[in-house]
């Protein structure tokens, strides 16, 4: 569970925006479930209860703790009243967590995406917490919240360094050497400003409209249509939940697709620049350098010259 939209932003206007930041709060009625794109690790602190999101409804009572992964949506119910604290934690951050910590085994930052989709599995996971584990990971969250008031910020990422330490023993991802075959770090690229708040529901509804048909020569008017917006206040509520606007967002997305066509296809670049929407190959080239550092002809090269090393 988690607060409202309200009082998060409310929250999160108080604070300094950095990669971590603790909402510790107190429920009476239900609360609807919300999409964050980030992280989160949410402890029960006292009551108990009913948590909702994509991945069903799973029941709660104090010293559980919830792991969620980014994009998906969480809710949930008490039984009269509950106390949770949730760590909101940027994905990429985290992300260079996991990266670091097997550093020796993962040839890219984004490697460490593929280490958290496995060890979330559905995307969600209940761990039930003995008596000092609970009181153990309550006394990290409530560190970083102090750290978070008196804007410390090593201090915060120390106390978080050490969830993440207990998490490793609790969760121990084995990244296989398979794992060296990744993706080029392009989400990476893309700088949300403000993940700990909800992802509004008119750029879910564009990004799932852009992804069912991604060949489409999309244009700003048109996205603003299928979110029944303006422009203008299309553009505003992707820079609100995402940091960049819908152009390049999009370029994003086809970037990501062309990557995928790289890896896994034979296609040729001009074919690639036609499925996912690009104009023409020159132009689908140009983003593609832009967005990854490398042309499509050598992030070929890169990943199937590992493809063969592995």
């Amino acid at each position: 569970m988690e607060a409202s939209s309200g009082e998060i932003d409310s929250a999160a206007s108080g604070v300094v925006r950095w990669p971590v930041r603790v909402e510790t709060g107190h429920y009476a009625h239900p609360v609807a479930p919300e999409v964050y794109d980030c992280v989160k690790f949410l402890l029960a602190r006292e009551g108990s209860g009913t948590i909702t999101g994509d991945w069903g409804e799973r029941r709660f009572r104090m010293g559980d703790l919830m792991l969620v992964g980014s994009g998906l949506a969480i809710g949930g119910a008490p039984d009269g009243t509950a106390t949770t604290s949730t760590i909101f934690a940027d994905k990429d951050y985290v992300m260079d967590q996991v990266y670091w910590r097997y550093a020796d085994v993962l040839q890219d930052r984004t490697a460490a995406e593929t280490v958290m989709q496995r060890a979330f599995g559905t995307g969600a996971i209940m761990i039930r917490l003995n008596g000092p584990l609970a009181a153990t990971f309550a006394a990290r969250i409530d560190e970083i919240e102090r750290a978070q008031t008196m804007r410390e910020f090593h201090r915060m990422q120390a106390a978080f360094a050490e969830v993440l330490h207990l998490l490793g023993q609790l969760l121990p991802w084995s990244p296989a050497p398979s794992l060296r075959i990744l993706t080029h770090g392009i989400a990476a690229m893309v700088a949300r400003r403000t993940a700990t708040r909800p992802v509004r529901s008119e750029v879910l509804q564009v990004r799932n409209a852009i992804q069912c048909d991604l060949a489409h020569r999309w244009l700003v008017a048109e996205m603003a249509t299928t979110a029944h917006l303006s422009v203008r206040q299309l553009q505003r509520v992707f820079a609100e939940s995402l940091g960049v606007s819908p152009i390049t967002f999009l370029g994003l997305l086809r970037t990501k697709e062309m990557a995928r066509m790289l890896r896994d296809t034979e296609m040729t670049v001009g074919e690639m620049s036609r499925a996912v929407g690009w104009r023409s190959r020159s132009h689908a080239r140009s983003v593609f350098a832009m967005s990854t550092g490398m042309t499509p002809e050598g992030y070929r090269q890169m990943v199937r010259g590992r493809d063969h090393d592995a």
